[in-house]
């Protein structure tokens, strides 16, 4: 290596010297090396500095506590796990959770609690539902997500893992990074994972004695209102061996159970002996949600009691999911060593509301050699009166009475319609003895009042159709088209309802399809169900009968049409969806879309139109609908998607820093006649009013997705696929969830 050095003249006052020009040159040199390095240095800070800083933002850790120990063969632990986001600064916070971990080795997996704030007691308004709680002895998974705004949402959360060691040596738990995901607030991103811990345990020797404290049943779905029982039991004690004294610490959620009573011990052997316990501690603190019991056996040892067990009453309270677990337990009996090992088995439960119905779409060409019980129920008026059957077709019998008044027999489908639907049958063949035969929708099932429905009878050879109940309480009766119908020749009868408006249709089968006969606009009834039979007028002595063939029903969702689209001038549009970032596979490529336009000078909207969308690799959705309009106003449009809410856009660029956020007042957008290019992409529709819509997000949909979790058949998908994703899954809930905090359309 070269050194280099200077050697500087020395000077006295007022001497003068000459520097040549190398000195010069190298003096320059050594300057710019400073400048150089130093800004080498400033540039990899700086770069370090934001590459941290982006990465905090984006990330969150998963910590195990502890990540070491030892454990006996037999002897419990719990393990907490910390999730929290690398930078935290008010706006990092979790909105939910699916999270897969698995035991390896000689360790196994006893439970896991619902995530929550970290501390304990931090955020006591967090309120969430818990859709999948998964636990295998060897993995465990666990979903969850929250409904509160995105202010109240916590930063940090801890879950904790009950383990177990099984046999002597080694094991450890790891969390599956491919099947785990943390959503941040409601505008739907999913952190990437930072640190992930694993842990080691070593397991030696044998435990000693234990027993199980559960709580059954495990899991438990009830309504509102309802009371239930759960049982706290110690099973598993030692052949020979009872139950001294016993203290135990359980818990529940306070917003969802009201406890009604908590009785007193007994011996699960004799199913009695209460007489062998005395009551220690009985308290219950419904504010918390805490009971604390203890009791003590005074019996010679030979006596003691080997399972007791206490019956606990309880009632829901509101609709949600939660555990009903035992914190800690102390459990003594005459063994050598005194005090039990104890393993612990939690019970969940999930307080609904009634249950929501989803629309359900069949066909059955009856070509079974009976009825096909899950598609149908047989219904007489009249005990010991008629006869249903299938021969390639569906044959209805009403055998002759010496009884005077009206009998009636007919199959009701099973399988519910409700919102937009389609539904029709052949009628093969009928006898024709002042009898009619009838093909109906009902508001409601055989045994229940029916208030509404609309529908087809066929009386003396010609056909009529009615409205009737509170659809239409003026109808005089149904209404004779004049269209004469044979006994042999066959027709199809088809029923549809698509927004407010039912129709009745018929196909004489000779080529020209089916011909509306008419068509009710004020049809409100929105679910029941279909019913064809037949029915005499009350004389005695007359056998009737009908055939049937290819009954077919089938739901109409997305909730519109498209419209026909015409006027004077043409929207191209491009719209983005939350939650769906690409583009979906070929058969859930369309979305029906509604548009309307306010005409901000007039305060007149038009009606809305509706239109089918498909969307690129980039999830940005095109087409296009026309409208009559004053091209010399300027307008507000509104979109409303097929499973969300509607959007107000007042700009024709609309933009927004955060996905959701863009709000606006007057409208602003201008119209040309012909083509009108609008990019609104800059902007999110969010998700939330599923079909049937109603303009909120209501437990209506939330109990819709939640009841389709990990299905993939036709209904769910068109009800409840939220991001077009080919299955019905958390992060289907997650958005339902988190549209909660903006719950209305915009208008």
């Amino acid at each position: 290596m070269m050194i280099l050095k200077l050697a500087w003249p020395i000077l006295k006052f007022g001497e003068r010297v000459i520097i040549n020009k190398s000195m010069k040159k190298i003096k320059l040199l050594m300057i710019a090396v400073v400048i150089i390095a130093g800004s080498l240095f400033m540039w990899q800070y700086v770069n370090n500095f934001l590459s941290k800083s982006r990465a905090a933002v984006d990330r969150v850790d998963l910590t195990l506590s502890p990540k070491s120990g030892a454990l006996k063969v037999g002897e419990e632990k719990t393990v907490v796990l910390l999730i929290k986001p690398q930078l935290i600064d008010g706006n990092e916070k979790i909105s939910g959770i699916d999270l897969t971990i698995a035991a390896e080795g000689n360790i196994s997996i006893l439970g896991l609690t619902p995530p929550a704030p970290f501390p304990l007691g931090s955020n006591t308004n967090l309120k969430g539902a818990q859709l999948i709680n998964d636990v295998k002895e060897k993995q465990a998974r666990i979903a969850y997500v929250y409904s509160n705004p995105s202010s109240e949402l916590a930063s940090i959360l801890q879950i904790q893992l009950r383990i177990k060691g099984t046999a002597p040596g080694s094991g450890k738990l790891v969390i599956n990074k491919e099947k785990t995901e943390i959503a941040g607030i409601a505008t739907g991103n999913v952190f990437e994972l930072g640190l992930v811990d694993e842990t080691n345990f070593s397991v030696d020797g044998q435990a000693g004695p234990s027993v199980t404290l559960q709580i059954s049943p495990k899991t438990t779905q009830k309504k509102v209102g309802e009371a239930f029982p759960l049982t706290f039991q110690i099973t598993d004690t030692p052949e020979g061996k009872g139950i001294s004294a016993f203290t135990i610490n359980l818990s529940y959620d306070k917003d969802l159970l009201e406890i009604i009573s908590v009785g007193d011990p007994i011996d699960a052997v004799t199913n009695g002996d209460k007489d062998k316990f005395t009551q220690g501690k009985k308290e219950i603190n419904q504010n918390k949600g805490e009971i604390i019991l203890s009791y003590l056996s005074t019996v010679p040892q030979d006596q003691l009691p080997k399972k007791p067990k206490i019956e606990i009453q309880v009632k829901g309270k509101k609709t949600g999911t939660g555990e009903f677990k035992i914190v800690s337990a102390q459990v003594t009996g005459n063994i050598a060593e005194n005090e039990y090992q104890t393993s612990i088995e939690n019970a969940s439960y999930d307080i609904t509301s009634a249950v929501v119905p989803i629309c359900q779409s069949f066909t059955d060409d009856f070509s079974g050699e009976s009825l096909n019980e899950s598609n149908w129920r047989f219904v007489s008026w009249t005990n010991g009166y008629g006869t249903v059957g299938t021969a390639g077709t569906l044959n209805i019998h009403l055998p002759s009475s010496t009884e005077v008044g009206a009998k009636s027999t007919f199959v009701e489908s099973k399988k519910i319609l409700i919102g937009n639907f389609s539904s029709e049958i052949t009628l093969i063949s009928r006898n024709d003895l002042s009898t009619y035969e009838f093909f109906q929708f009902n508001n409601k099932a055989y045994g229940e009042a029916v208030t509404g429905g609309f529908g087809f009878r066929i009386l003396n050879g010609s056909l009529y159709t009615e409205v009737y109940g509170t659809d239409n309480p003026n109808n005089p009766g149904p209404s004779n088209h004049n269209i004469p119908i044979s006994n042999t020749t066959p027709i199809k009868l088809k029923l549809e309802k698509v927004g407010n408006t039912a129709k009745m249709s018929i196909d004489k089968m000779g080529g020209q399809g089916y011909q509306i006969i008419r068509v009710f606009e004020n049809f409100s009834t929105n679910s029941g169900y279909v019913i064809a039979g037949v029915q005499h007028t009350g004389s005695a002595n007359l056998a009737i009968s009908a055939s049937f063939d290819n009954y077919s029903q089938t739901c109409l969702n997305p909730s519109v049409t498209p419209t026909p689209s015409e006027g004077n001038i043409k929207l191209n549009l491009k719209l983005k969806f939350q939650g769906i970032l690409g583009k979906p596979s070929d058969a859930l490529n369309k979305m029906a879309i509604k548009i309307k336009l306010l005409n901000e000078s007039t305060g007149v909207a038009t009606d809305y139109r509706s239109a089918d969308f498909t969307a690129d690799d980039k999830g940005i959705w095109s087409g296009n609908i026309s409208f009559n309009a004053d091209v010399n106003a300027k307008y507000t449009l509104y979109v409303k998607g097929a499973y969300h809410l509607q959007k107000k856009i007042c700009d024709a660029v609309p933009t927004e820093t955060a996905g959701g956020t863009y709000r606006c007042g007057k409208g602003n957008i201008t119209l040309v006649a012909g083509d009108n290019n609008l990019d609104l992409s800059g902007i999110i529709s969010l998700a939330g009013d599923l079909p049937e819509q109603d303009g909120t997000v209501s437990s209506y949909d939330i109990s819709l997705v939640r009841n389709c979790i990990g299905k993939t058949d036709e209904t769910c998908l068109s009800n409840a696929d939220v991001n077009r994703d080919g299955k019905v899954d958390t992060q289907d809930y997650s958005l339902i969830i988190a549209a909660l905090s903006v719950k209305n359309d915009e208008l």
